[in-house]
């Protein structure tokens, strides 16, 4: 038993441990935060240096640094959700990660229109003029 549950059983409040693990019914990602992409992806590429050390060239740290941005970055924009395996998967997939580009294109290439006619517009100009570009028909 860990001590943080201990203590929270002597105190009579063993409902407020929450264990996060693998194992458990509650996960974390280390992703879903406010953080700008750089920033995470930086975090990211410091890990995996700690871990397996420097390259030869700084080149590849930034190149790879850059890498995990834009798959973050790609996640966040299509889907506003990004996690490790997302990024894995894509850094080590290059048919995944087109095949992720292509769906997000496809998300953002689609686009929805309604038809406001210019009497209806008129009785709403604060609310419609958000929508004002584009062209005007009757």
């Amino acid at each position: 038993m860990s001590q943080g549950r201990d203590i929270l059983e002597r105190h009579g409040r063993p409902e407020d441990y929450v264990e996060i693990g693998l194992g458990s019914e509650y996960r974390y990602n280390p992703l879903h935060n406010d953080l700008d992409a750089y920033a995470v992806a930086y975090s990211i590429a410091s890990l995996l240096t700690n871990l397996f050390g420097r390259a030869k060239s700084p080149f590849w740290q930034q190149a790879y640094t850059n890498l995990v941005k834009f798959i973050i970055l790609l996640h966040k924009v299509a889907y506003d959700y990004v996690t490790l395996f997302d990024v894995y998967e894509c850094a080590i997939s290059p048919a995944v990660l087109e095949r992720k580009i292509k769906e997000a294109e496809r998300r953002f290439g689609e686009a929805d229109f309604i038809l406001v006619s210019q009497d209806v517009y008129l009785q709403h100009p604060r609310d419609l003029e958000p929508f004002a570009s584009g062209s005007t028909r009757n």
